[in-house]
């Protein structure tokens, strides 16, 4: 490739274009080994001095992803890197909601459940949470098809 080429001409390029061939492998074996969920929403930041940094797009994420270190640090030491701490921080890029894991809505039996427990709950914070829950995993309404207009 040529603009490879010429950014490992300079020395000062050089140095640079390696630590992103670095971070750009690191990434790839993450996406590898993480599970899933985290592989598609965490991000290899940095890479130095045997310290990795993890971007997480959101708290929950990265509450998981702390939860997981100390296995991902087991696998990138197998794999050859000298990985000796994860450091996980939080990275908003805009883009959470894409992230986000999507939410299934509950069966009918737990749906009535739910809503006679929320009317029978004394608790406004608890029954407003409750039924918070029944509004965002409702089932989603069918569309109805177009008319025909032939």
């Amino acid at each position: 490739m040529i603009i490879s080429r010429y950014l490992k001409a300079s020395s000062d390029l050089a140095a640079v274009t390696q630590h992103a061939e670095r971070l750009i492998a690191l990434q790839h074996l993450f996406e590898a080994i993480a599970p899933p969920l985290l592989a598609r929403s965490c991000r290899v930041a940095n890479f130095k001095q045997g310290k990795l940094i993890l971007h997480a797009a959101n708290n929950l994420l990265a509450a998981k992803l702390r939860q997981v270190v100390p296995t991902l640090t087991d696998e990138f030491c197998n794999r050859g890197w000298q990985v000796t701490a994860i450091h996980v921080a939080v990275q908003h890029s805009g883009d959470e909601l894409q992230t986000a894991p999507s939410v299934e809505p509950l069966a009918p039996a737990a749906r009535a459940r739910l809503a006679e427990l929320a009317s029978k709950v004394d608790d406004p914070k608890l029954r407003e949470s409750l039924e918070h829950l029944l509004r965002t995993s409702a089932p989603e309404a069918p569309v109805p098809p177009e008319p025909s207009t032939d």
